[in-house]
């Protein structure tokens, strides 16, 4: 991709970022309506521009890439387990913060930040193919991501941590996709609508959440320095120099390394405090791996494309 282009559709992510930390530094909006506004893109938003992007005619070639994509998101998973589980070592965390690291690690925010990131550079194939990269990763965040919050064990699997809006959406889509099915003109150009408001409402987010701790408070641990340079630069790299080593296609190679590249997923936050841990740390790491993931990105892309 030319740097130019690459350059533009990161700007054009950067710059809501900044509204969304202006305006509620300012008081336009409140703490409230992050919450609500990060409900309204998981639940109406995300799901509408994934049905959407899969409304494209039936393509073997995209359905092989999907399918490998698959296989390659659960591996990095499990690849990404290990590091982590090293990293925490090495760092000497015990506790809540070797699970955070580990947490970090492992799940970057691959809906909010992600699936954005993969459709400006790579357009709805982007789109289409991190959406079947992701399907794995709904599963591992809802299951071994509390396990590892839990370190009680007295967490009981539920239907509602797969049964949740993106992957009911995701699996909807791939029936469209694979069958050719369509909505009818006013229900498609509706959903296609909403859809069309998840890239700029998720940077919007991204920025409240920035807005929503004092910065300082992201520089004062250095242990979320080592996270930041792994989560946003290193590890991505890795993955996607291994999935090239291993002859995939490049279009396989940049979804799993853009997906892996995004910040600290926010819901390592939310799954602390709802089983009783430590939140502060979970929340500095994701503040600032989304603030620097505004440098990284484009640095990151550049090598990618």
């Amino acid at each position: 991709m030319d740097i130019t282009v690459v350059i533009n559709q990161v700007l054009m992510l950067f710059f809501p970022i900044i509204i969304g930390y202006i305006i509620l530094k300012k008081g336009v909006v409140d703490k409230v309506f992050v919450k609500n506004l990060s409900a309204f893109i998981y639940n109406v938003a995300l799901p509408c521009s994934i049905i959407t992007a899969l409304q494209a005619d039936f393509n073997r070639d995209i359905l092989v890439k999907g399918m490998i994509l698959v296989f390659i998101s659960a591996f990095t998973m499990i690849f990404l387990f290990f590091c982590g589980k090293g990293v925490a070592k090495l760092l000497k965390t015990e506790g809540d913060m070797k699970n955070t690291v580990i947490y970090s690690l492992m799940f970057s925010n691959f809906t909010f930040m992600g699936y954005p990131v993969a459709q400006a550079f790579m357009g709805d194939m982007g789109l289409i193919l991190a959406t079947m990269y992701s399907l794995p990763i709904y599963v591992f965040v809802q299951s071994w991501g509390v396990a590892l919050m839990d370190s009680d064990g007295k967490h009981k699997f539920k239907k509602s941590y797969i049964l949740n809006p993106p992957l009911i959406s995701a699996a909807l889509g791939l029936v469209l996709f694979l069958t050719g099915l369509r909505f009818p003109t006013a229900v498609g150009g509706t959903i296609k609508s909403l859809g069309s408001m998840t890239t700029p409402l998720a940077m919007v987010l991204a920025g409240l959440i920035i807005a929503s701790e004092p910065l300082k408070k992201a520089f004062v641990n250095w242990k979320i320095y080592v996270i930041a340079a792994l989560r946003l630069a290193i590890l991505p790299l890795a993955v996607f120099y291994i999935t090239k080593t291993l002859g995939l296609h490049i279009d396989i190679c940049r979804v799993s390394a853009i997906i892996t590249m995004m910040p600290v997923a926010a819901n390592v936050v939310v799954t602390a405090a709802a089983y009783g841990k430590d939140s502060s740390e979970p929340a500095r790491a994701v503040m600032l791996t989304t603030l620097l993931s505004v440098i990284t990105i484009p640095l990151v892309g550049l090598l990618l494309f």
